[in-house]
């Protein structure tokens, strides 16, 4: 009987040896496997030493705040070009000038008018040029080119075949001729301003049968072109 028990408790204890021999093959199998992927748990936990969640947003919002900062600063385009640093020359207003014809003579054209007002913003009265102001205005780098012909002030009210009865005689079908001599200042025959100039050209008897009126005799031509 006492036998029989020995060999019992032998067995047993082998049994326990073997488990925990495997046990500890399997553990070291692991570490060996994680060895050799290079995983470093220490080191993964270091990436995030002294950091908090609270940290971070306050560091995203710092970087939200800085956005919405940039964006504030931007300025308009008028504005970057009344910052750049210019040479100005200087105009004195004439009665009855607006920002627009002072901007077609001194360029050539209208559009530029606004770029007149914003440099001499403390000059104007209600968008108005004053009248013996002295302004100021960037140069151009070349001279203007104007259109030929003798110049008509455009009034309040005017429209093209109104200023082609007025200017030839009575022939209100020829405003065709004086858009086309224009056109570079004003790209619909249908809007024109008060205060800019029209330039129109003389008459000859070809124009005339282009836009089918009678041809004049030589004798007539001084007293009705």
């Amino acid at each position: 009987m006492i036998k029989i028990l020995f060999l019992m408790v032998t067995l047993l204890l082998l049994s326990c040896s073997i488990n925990q021999e495997r046990n500890d093959r399997k553990h070291s199998n692991i570490i060996k496997v994680i060895g050799n992927d290079d995983y470093e748990s220490e080191s993964i936990v270091n990436i995030y030493d002294n950091i908090t969640y609270d940290e971070v947003e306050i560091d995203y919002t710092h970087e939200i705040e800085e956005v919405k900062n940039v964006k504030l600063t931007q300025i308009s385009p008028l504005e970057e070009f009344s910052k750049v640093q210019q040479t100005y020359s200087t105009y004195k207003i004439k009665t009855g000038e607006t920002l627009m014809s002072v901007s077609f003579k001194l360029y050539g054209n209208f559009h530029k008018w606004k770029e007149i007002g914003l440099l001499n913003q403390d000059l104007l009265n209600k968008g108005f040029l004053r009248t013996g102001s002295t302004i100021k205005y960037v140069k151009p780098e070349f001279e203007p080119q104007f259109p030929k012909g003798k110049i008509y002030i455009i009034r309040s009210g005017d429209y093209l075949a109104k200023i082609s009865q007025l200017i030839y005689n009575n022939r209100s079908r020829l405003w065709p001729y004086i858009w086309e001599n224009n056109k570079k200042q004003f790209p619909s025959s249908n809007i024109i301003y008060s205060g800019l100039p029209l330039y129109y050209l003389p008459l000859n008897n070809s124009i005339l049968v282009k836009y089918r009126y009678k041809p004049v005799s030589k004798r007539k031509i001084a007293s009705e072109l």
